[in-house]
């Protein structure tokens, strides 16, 4: 490892890959790293890893600004099927069931899902 090191002198992620390139080895990073820091080649981490960002969660303040929208043929009937769902409470807003596709549908869908949203 420390010839490794002094040969290519990269991190200890890079490092794990170079070794197990050249050397058929597989030796964790963090372990490396230990190592590296023994041999005063790396400084020791300060504090543990965080994530970088924190998760924040999707809030509404009103429903229909988050819906799935989608037209799906069923072959058993041979009818297309126009579906508007909530993302949030998964609730069917509208529901047609047509024999063709268009936009006259798809606006006569989403109408529904408002009258039925609010």
């Amino acid at each position: 490892m420390k010839q490794a090191y002094e040969e290519y002198r990269v991190s200890a992620s890079t490092l794990r890959r170079i070794i197990d390139r050249d050397h058929g080895m597989r030796i964790n990073h963090d372990r490396i790293h230990r190592i590296l820091v023994e041999l005063e080649y790396a400084k020791p981490l300060n504090k543990q890893h965080k994530r970088k960002k924190n998760w924040i969660r999707y809030e509404r303040r009103h429903n229909l600004t988050a819906v799935r929208i989608d037209w799906y043929f069923d072959s058993k009937n041979e009818v297309l099927v126009f579906a508007i769902i909530d993302d949030a409470s998964r609730k069917m807003l509208a529901l047609l069931e047509v024999e063709s596709a268009t936009t006259d549908w798809s606006i006569e869908g989403i109408e529904l899902a408002l009258r039925h949203g609010r």
